[in-house]
């Protein structure tokens, strides 16, 4: 075949995972589950090369400033605790990639199936979200849950209770981030967060509307490059 069309050849079969299109895992997981939101600025458990297995690489982790990325030897889950410069990127904040599609990062629990780390599935929103769709993938492996759960990476969506992970990254106090589990009530208090995760926490009132716990669908997909390339975390299918 001439090189130049085997090139293109190659380009098309591709393209899909290269611009971000949704495309089904062959046998994948499926099922309906409920979504929540947090952002703890904690690293995640898949930044652990203990935790990804065969999979090719660990979620990425930055430095205080959120931006200056970390060695692999210091990607371990450690940004909650004392002493310790890695957390969560300000990268991995939901995005919008067309009319009612947007991609981000959770941590999932599902029922008879171990959530790998790394591996990207969609949500299919039900009730007032209805229409829209979120691919995530997992980047914090909670294992086995009776129910599909998923959490979903949002700033302003609650810090939980994992420490003081966003207090101690970002110098504030814990009335910025809204509610432990909630989070901030409106888009207006999206401003009192740090600047650099304003578009993430406004993503809540936006694209979420708001709405702190929905029901979904999930699908388990391919992971489009723009996702691995922010996350660095690919998921090796076999």
């Amino acid at each position: 075949m001439n090189t130049v069309l085997l090139l293109v050849s190659l380009l098309i079969c591709a393209s899909p995972l290269i611009l971000g299109q949704i495309i089904p895992t062959r046998g994948g997981m499926s099922g309906n589950g409920t979504a929540s939101l947090y952002w703890d600025c904690c690293t995640p458990p898949c930044a652990d090369k203990n935790n990804v297995g065969y999979r090719l690489s660990t979620v990425q982790t930055c430095q205080k400033d959120g931006v200056t990325k970390n060695d692999r030897d210091d990607n371990i889950r450690a940004g909650c605790q004392p002493g310790v410069d890695a957390f969560q990127c300000n990268i991995m904040q939901p995005y919008v990639v067309a009319d009612n599609v947007a991609f981000g990062w959770a941590s999932a629990k599902l029922p008879d199936d171990f959530p790998q780390c790394c591996m990207c599935l969609v949500l299919s929103f039900k009730g007032k979200l209805a229409g829209k769709r979120l691919l995530i993938q997992n980047v914090n492996t909670e294992g086995y849950n009776d129910e599909a759960s998923f959490k979903l990476l949002v700033p302003g969506g609650g810090v939980g209770d994992s420490g003081p992970g966003c207090m101690t990254q970002w110098n504030t106090t814990m009335d910025v981030w809204g509610n432990r589990t909630t989070g901030v009530e409106n888009v207006e208090q999206c401003k009192l967060l740090p600047e650099a995760l304003q578009p993430g926490c406004r993503f809540k009132f936006e694209f979420l509307e708001g709405i702190d716990n929905a029901d979904v669908e999930y699908q388990e997909v391919y992971c489009p490059m723009n996702i691995v390339d922010k996350s660095n975390c690919d998921y090796m299918y076999e």
